[in-house]
């Protein structure tokens, strides 16, 4: 029983796991759209792109790094539901 309310919470923490997920991929049309129309006319343009890049890399890196922890604990459940499952079989 507990092997399998192990597997269980691992199927579970991989759900949220999966579902956290939502990083940046990339300038969005609307972004572009207020480059094309309104900063590409300033010379600073280039470095307000540049700094927003950064700060979606630098949210990307922190989202990447909670979505690595929530994969381990999905992974330390799986083995451990795996392992009780197989000792519960062969006893």
């Amino acid at each position: 029983m507990p092997g399998l309310l192990s597997l269980l919470g691992s199927l579970v923490a991989g759900v949220i796991t999966y579902s956290e997920s939502d990083l940046y991929q990339g300038p969005n049309q609307e972004y572009l759209r207020y480059l094309a129309e309104g900063a590409a006319g300033s010379p600073k343009w280039e470095r307000e792109f540049l700094d927003t890049l950064g700060e979606w890399i630098a949210e990307n890196a922190d989202e990447i790094a909670l979505n690595g922890r929530l994969l381990f604990v999905t992974q330390g459940r799986l083995l451990v539901g795996v392992v009780l499952v197989a000792v519960a079989y062969l006893v």
